[in-house]
């Protein structure tokens, strides 16, 4: 998995909202993989190599009427008629979709109703025009944004400026849009299991772009933390009782560690203080209940803009509550 999020960032240049990331039950962790390719589910029969794709933001099926509307059929010519306005309607679409050059039609879904009928499928599949359906919205606009198009929403709108030319494939019994974006497939045997590794994926992901944006690691195990309390309570220079009072507010994080972790903080805190003025590495070591190297022995290490951005925001959520005169009660 750590791979995958390497070469996903690499695919992406650093950038994490270009990564897209599909689920897909069936198989093992193992086989987590980055493709530089857009992969989507249809049906992969008679695609060609080389597609004409456009993207759609309007539904292929019949209209549906005003909330104040209605439709009265009294006899079956009526209903006759009523089937062949349908698919009059419904065939007009195809011919002009048919007309644009599309070869590959990507539909966004509808909540309102269904994005592509029976009617509308069996007559693209007879103009030769393959179709993704039932596309997210978030998907759609991933697609667009890759791919430099222009997603249409009124079939007249439709030509071959909205179109561009891709190159498809087959993986993993996906439709593969190569050259365009970045895909990582998370796999797992159910649903639980692929939504922990995509959790763990985005904490993977997360990980290498701190490290792409400052690329240096610092011990874990509350070893940053109580250096810093250790430099602050020994500073004689300002206000010292109030770096006092910020050295102890640091000193809770390896004590609310150990207390975590079932050790007896204050022992553990007074050990790691010690230890720490010989050692620049030393944290609480969780298995062996004591203080140890976190880098040559636990190798617990974490990326040194977690450390930043976690006492930054910290001195930016005090400074504003500082910034608070009065305080009035909720009504009850």
């Amino acid at each position: 998995m750590a791979i995958a999020a390497i070469k996903g960032m690499e695919h992406a240049k650093g950038d994490k909202r270009k990564i897209r990331v599909v689920k897909k039950i069936g198989g093992g962790l193992d086989d987590v993989k980055a493709y530089k390719s857009i992969l989507l589910e249809c049906d992969l029969k008679d695609i060609p190599k080389k597609v004409k794709l456009g993207v759609i933001q309007f539904c292929l099926s019949a209209p549906k009427t005003n909330m104040d509307s209605k439709i009265l059929i009294n006899d079956s010519a009526l209903m006759e008629k009523l089937i062949q306005e349908e698919r009059r309607y419904i065939l007009e679409m195809c011919k002009k979709i048919k007309k644009s050059g599309c070869t590959l039609l990507v539909i966004q879904k509808s909540i309102l109703r269904e994005s592509l009928s029976d009617l509308a499928s069996h007559f693209l599949k007879q103009l030769n025009i393959s179709v993704v359906n039932s596309v997210d919205r978030k998907d759609v606009d991933y697609i667009c944004s890759t791919m430099n198009v222009q997603p249409v929403s009124e079939i007249d709108l439709l030509n071959s400026g909205s179109l561009v030319d891709v190159e498809t494939g087959e993986v993993e019994g996906m439709l593969e849009i190569k050259g365009y974006g970045c895909t990582i497939l998370v796999r797992g045997c159910d649903d639980m299991v692929v939504e922990e590794a995509e959790r763990s994926l985005n904490d993977a992901l997360c990980v290498v772009k701190c490290l792409e944006e400052l690329p240096f690691l610092v011990p874990g195990g509350g070893s940053i933390e109580m250096g810093i309390a250790l430099m602050l309570s020994e500073s004689t220079e300002g206000n010292v009782y109030v770096l006092r009072e910020i050295a102890k507010a640091f000193e809770g994080v390896p004590y609310f560690l150990a207390r975590n972790a079932g050790l007896y903080p204050v022992e553990i805190v007074s050990e790691l203080r010690n230890e720490l003025k010989q050692n620049d590495y030393v944290g609480i070591s969780v298995r062996s209940g004591h203080a140890g190297d976190m880098v040559r022995e636990d190798s617990v290490v974490q990326p040194a803009k977690v450390s930043i951005n976690v006492i930054t925001l910290a001195i930016e959520t005090v400074s504003m509550i500082l910034k608070i005169d009065d305080i009035l009660p909720a009504r009850k």
